[in-house]
């Protein structure tokens, strides 16, 4: 990532080729929140059909694990949010449930047990925590099932505080590195599932910013008003 910059110089490796017909101005977002989400759940994670999901944060890295949990078919897909236009979009792509995170829940005892009502009482086989706040880094865990996986997928840092309890059952806690992204294998994929119509990108897009207005851009991020902002370089 050449972060603001018109050009970068990168090994041959890390260069995939955009299909004909992509505009650069969408295919941007590949990049990094598509990425990351998608592969974080079908790549990591390995979610099956059937499977049931939490996903704790529907910003772009969120909003694409919803997607990537749909492509790999997954039953259930819980989105939760604090913010309703973000829980509306993730239905959009393809959550079947939307759980507004509660003020007044600061112990999450709501949230987890309103995610319980909606498996069985189990819990899911995959929870994603997608907000980049260090204090939800381990929330997960209760997200998810006797056996399941808890997944921190947003890079969050700081310190967290965890109940070694939440551990149990042999549950499996990660924090994958941008999606277990290998660009030969999965640009392609991801183009394929475009082309298809499987994985949507316009509909990620929020907004759209001149270059001009960085900062703007920057405060509709960190206020939760946009889920994937685009900005014109040129």
């Amino acid at each position: 990532l050449a972060t603001f910059a018109r050009y970068i110089l990168v090994r041959a490796e890390a260069v995939t080729p955009l299909p004909p017909g992509l505009p650069a101005d969408i295919a941007c977002i590949l990049g990094c929140a598509v990425m990351t989400g998608v592969g974080s759940a079908g790549s990591v994670a390995a979610v099956a059909p059937g499977d049931s999901v939490a996903v704790l944060g529907c910003g772009g890295v969120g909003l694409n694990v919803v997607q990537g949990a749909r492509i790999a078919g997954a039953r259930i897909i819980i989105a939760i949010d604090r913010v309703q236009a973000r829980l509306d979009r993730a239905r959009e792509l393809g959550a079947t449930h939307a759980l507004l995170a509660r003020e007044d829940d600061a112990d999450h005892l709501a949230l987890v047990a309103d995610v319980r009502a909606l498996t069985d009482g189990r819990g899911v086989d995959h929870a994603f925590e997608a907000t980049g706040l260090p204090a939800l880094a381990f929330l997960p865990l209760q997200l998810a099932r006797h056996g399941g996986n808890a997944l921190q997928v947003s890079g969050a840092h700081g310190p967290a505080t965890l109940q070694l309890t939440d551990l149990f059952w042999n549950k499996r806690y990660l924090a994958p590195l941008y999606g277990g992204c290998v660009p030969s294998r999965d640009f392609p994929r991801l183009f394929d599932w475009i082309a298809q119509g499987k994985l949507e990108l316009a509909a990620l897009i929020s907004h759209r910013y001149p270059m001009q207005a960085l900062d703007r851009a920057f405060d509709d991020m960190l206020a939760g008003r946009s889920s994937k902002g685009v900005l014109r370089i040129a």
